[in-house]
């Protein structure tokens, strides 16, 4: 059994102090991350530690601009910096802006000085005229916590090809980028996704899909690449400022499903008429899957949370706050994910969680603590909690 202490900062009752780094036993340092208003404010070297992406620190939001600072040079951010992803190769670091909607990218020197600013396109709301024709703007507000929609850029992944994926929770939307030097930011292609789904964190499979988890609907997006009959954009006409191709995956038949119950998809294209085919069918993602996160679907006032898959990536688990759960999925041999079960994640609002070997670690925000599961091989479920730690709202988990 694994024993939690806290390694910076005093230790009282089993309390680590804001921002210090718990341990295991077994020499597995994580850093923690901790979300209340009396830690010192920060950009994107203090605050909230990215989780998932080598411990980068990344800035917490925050209403007012925020600051980058490397090697004694300040690099403005954005408003609310929430996620900061490293290339990897190394050659810069993006940051997604919940409070403007903003993707930047910071190009880095050898020494990993932020020697550039780059601000991606800014994203427009391909759900526009439903938005508009939604009267019930309270309904909007119980939603989601804020009305009317706005780009909210939440998070970013580093794809193998060397091309960046990002999330905007607010238009429902998935872009891909390319990095050109120099120059940035060059946006590649968009996945829309359905009216009020919020797609929030990502993660990459070893099979060559995306896993997405939605915070407002609690669903769980399998992109894949290849999609067939999509378009994208031809340099000439990228260059000139047009839009890139917006793929829209809908479901096939009325009711979405195959005579087999399984969920297929068609592709829509929203775009200029200035495209091609793709040369490479592998360069355009689109929907493989929408499904429930939870076994049981989602309950009023749910929201998703985190996604992470077990270490043979057979299995996946996922936060969800509101009814304060982790579910167990399985990924099937094509990709596809199967709920299995949920169970109490032993805290309020489950922000953020790791998989470490056949443990699981959760970070409550609100309940402030730290719960411990251990996770069968066989069947992918949690059991515990095992142990707990106090810490003061954790917001983001990193191995250190």
């Amino acid at each position: 059994m694994q024993t939690w202490g806290c390694s910076r900062g005093r230790r009282r009752a089993g309390r680590c102090r804001a921002g210090g780094v718990a341990w295991a036993r077994s020499g597995c340092s994580i850093a923690i991350v901790c979300g209340r208003a009396s830690h010192p404010p920060g950009g994107l070297r203090r605050g909230r530690t990215c989780p998932n992406r080598g411990g980068v620190p990344l800035g917490r939001r925050r209403r007012r601009r925020a600051t980058a600072r490397a090697a004694g040079l300040g690099v403005a951010g954005g408003e609310a910096v929430c996620h900061v992803a490293v290339d990897n190769l190394g050659r810069f670091v993006t940051a997604t802006c919940w409070g403007d909607g903003r993707v930047l990218l910071y190009e880095l020197a050898s020494d990993g000085a932020l020697i550039s600013r780059f601000e991606g396109a800014p994203a427009a709301d391909p759900h526009a005229e439903s938005a508009a024709a939604e009267a019930d703007t309270q309904g909007m507000l119980a939603r989601t916590g804020f009305a009317p929609r706005t780009s909210r850029a939440h998070c970013s992944l580093m794809l193998p090809d060397g091309r960046i994926m990002t999330t905007d929770l607010g238009f429902d939307l998935v872009r891909v980028w390319s990095y050109t030097p120099g120059t940035g930011l060059v946006l590649d292609h968009e996945i829309v996704l359905p009216f009020w789904s919020g797609p929030r964190h990502l993660i990459a499979h070893p099979n060559g899909t995306v896993l997405i988890i939605t915070e407002y609907s609690v669903e769980v997006v399998v992109l894949a690449p290849g999609a067939p009959a999509v378009t994208s954009m031809l340099p000439a006409a990228a260059e000139a400022g047009a839009r890139p191709a917006r793929v829209a995956s809908m479901p096939a038949s009325p009711n979405g499903e195959s005579a087999s119950g399984s969920a297929i998809f068609g592709v829509a294209q929203v775009s200029p008429p200035t495209l091609r085919e793709s040369a490479s069918a592998a360069a355009i993602f689109g929907v493989a899957q929408i499904g429930p996160a939870t076994a049981r679907g989602a309950q009023p006032f749910d929201a998703g949370a985190e996604i992470a898959l077990s270490t043979d990536a057979a299995f996946m688990y996922v936060t969800v706050r509101g009814s304060n759960s982790v579910s167990t999925l399985r990924v099937d041999d094509r990709g596809r994910v199967h709920p299995l079960a949920d169970v109490s994640s032993g805290g309020d609002w489950p922000r953020h969680h790791l998989v470490l070997g056949h443990s699981l670690l959760i970070a409550h925000e609100r309940s402030s603590q730290l719960t411990l599961f251990t996770l069968d091989p066989a069947t992918g479920l949690p059991t515990g909690p095992t142990q707990q730690l106090a810490v003061e709202a954790p917001t983001g988990l990193a191995v250190a």
